[in-house]
C-alpha cells in the first residue's frame, strides 16, 4: 500500500453557486493567492447545432476542485465567495509509520518495502513502529 500525502479538499454546491462564470471569486481568489487550484466547466456541454451558443458565457458551468496538492489551507476561495457556497473540508493528518531517532534529529517517515534508505546507508537506524 503506498503512502499518500493528505490533502485539503473543497466541496462546492453548485445548486447555490449557479453558473460559475457569473462569479469566478474563487477561482481569482485562488489564483492570486498564488496557486491554482480550483477549475470552471461545462455543466452539460452544448450540442452542436446551427444555434447552439455562441459565447461562453451562454453556457452554463460549474467549479470544481482540481491540482488539490497544492492548497496551503489559506480558505481564500471560501472568503470570497459571495454565496456562500464552499465547503472547506481540512486534510486529515497520518500517524508516520516509522520514527527513527538520529540525533540530533528525530525524523517521522515511511521505511521503504524493500527496506532501502535515501539517507547515509553507514548509520545505523534505531526504528520504532508505531504499528505494533
Amino acid at each position: 500500500m503506498a503512502y499518500t500525502t493528505p490533502q485539503h479538499d473543497l466541496v462546492f454546491d453548485n445548486e447555490v453557486c449557479g453558473n460559475a462564470l457569473e462569479c469566478l471569486n474563487c477561482v481569482h481568489a485562488c489564483i492570486d493567492h498564488g496557486h491554482n487550484c480550483i477549475m470552471f466547466l461545462n455543466t452539460n456541454p452544448p450540442v452542436v447545432t446551427p444555434d447552439w451558443p455562441k459565447s461562453l458565457q451562454d453556457i452554463p458551468h460549474m467549479v470544481k476542485p482540481a491540482r488539490m496538492w497544492e492548497c496551503d489551507g489559506c480558505m481564500e476561495c471560501v472568503k470570497a465567495c459571495p454565496k456562500n457556497c464552499i465547503t472547506f473540508v481540512p486534510a486529515k493528518r497520518h500517524l508516520p509509520r516509522a520514527k527513527v531517532d538520529r540525533p540530533p534529529y528525530e525524523l517521522n517517515c515511511t521505511v521503504l518495502a524493500d527496506g532501502s534508505k535515501c539517507w547515509d546507508p553507514e548509520y545505523v537506524e534505531k526504528i520504532v513502529y508505531i504499528d505494533e
